[in-house]
């Protein structure tokens, strides 16, 4: 019998294809594999595993369970390929160099710990057929423990159809869709490149910031919950302080003087600044020291001070240390540019 996962391919087209990444742990592949089972859309799709180990000692274990699924893969129109990048790629290398191989007019990117609803793709059909030309489809998700307790939902961002500007501005600041499904219209990527590997983070920000300036995009968005994610450690958003700052996120930002307005551009740098302001403003309170320098220390390393943004929303804040502030940045930058 031949296997049900094979070699990657290119003699066959496919309406979908999804991407999922693989990881050495499995104990979340045969709830995403059961999702996936229970899909009823339409259009031929291929599955591709993508592996980044050094060697190929996961595949078996992948056809052990897709195997026990066999009278329920004979219902529908799936091909599973086995995709191996042995010199252990980046995620969104890895994932860049997959997009450029994929058969199928619509992509979904997923990962293990994300399950879809039982009508995602049926959805994702209607859309496609109700609408022509359509570049990206997209919903809500929710995110939940190990106990199933629901501990995160994504926002709401507008009616079911295709969205407008104002749906765009919700991308300025941050990337509100988060873990949520996305299905991309192939032509995207061929239009506008692919993910910016070098970020390392904030990267699917920087790519729907990207698409929010194409004025030739059509989207098309669902309020309804699309998909669930699945975490160990749900909780721990709420009991650490979120990461203000990084050299990532002054690269997303500086980065979009490229393609993002002026006046676009100052809104996220101040936006970035007041947050991180009003932090170590607290971080002072609490006489948190080392915590305080290394973040003043990020923003004139990264922040390219030049343009006194930061002097502008320092000056207009009522923070109780802004001076201290005010003091350590001038003294670092005078530490970077001595003359």
């Amino acid at each position: 019998m031949q296997p049900f996962i094979q070699d990657y391919s290119t003699t066959k087209q496919f309406t979908y294809s999804i991407i999922l990444p693989l990881s050495n742990d499995l104990c979340y592949f045969v709830k995403w594999l059961e999702s996936l089972l229970s899909q009823s859309h339409q259009g031929s799709t291929e599955i591709l595993f993508i592996d980044n180990s050094f060697d190929h000692s996961i595949r078996p274990h992948l056809e052990k369970i897709i195997q026990r699924y066999f009278l329920h893969l004979e219902k529908k129109d799936y091909t599973f390929y086995y995709i191996h990048h042995p010199q252990k790629l980046k995620y969104y290398d890895s994932l860049n160099t997959t997009l450029q191989l994929v058969n199928g007019e619509w992509i979904y990117i997923s990962g293990q710990n994300i399950s879809l609803e039982e009508k995602t793709f049926s959805r994702f059909d209607q859309a496609i057929q109700t609408c022509t030309n359509l570049d990206l489809i997209c919903g809500r998700f929710y995110q939940i423990n190990t106990e199933a307790e629901i501990v995160k939902t994504s926002p709401l961002l507008g009616l079911e159809g295709l969205v407008n500007q104002d749906f765009f501005s919700f991308f300025l600041f941050n990337n509100p869709l988060e873990s949520a499904p996305i299905l991309y219209n192939k032509k995207i990527f061929e239009l506008l490149g692919y993910f910016n590997s070098q970020l390392e983070q904030f990267i699917d920000w920087e790519f729907l910031r990207r698409i929010t300036q194409s004025s030739c995009t059509t989207w098309y968005y669902y309020p309804k919950y699309l998909a669930c994610s699945c975490s160990d450690s749900a909780e721990k958003d709420v009991l650490n302080p979120p990461n203000y700052s990084s050299q990532s996120i002054w690269k997303m930002i500086n980065l979009g003087q490229q393609y993002y307005p002026h006046r676009e551009q100052k809104l996220v740098k101040k936006s970035q600044y007041i947050k991180l302001f009003t932090f170590i403003n607290q971080l002072f309170l609490d006489a948190k020291v080392d915590q305080t320098f290394s973040l003043l220390w990020e923003i004139v390393q990264y922040s390219e001070l030049g343009d006194r943004l930061w002097l502008e929303v320092l000056n207009q804040s009522k923070l109780k240390y802004k001076r201290e502030i005010y003091d350590v940045i001038v003294m670092f930058s005078r530490t970077l540019s001595p003359c």
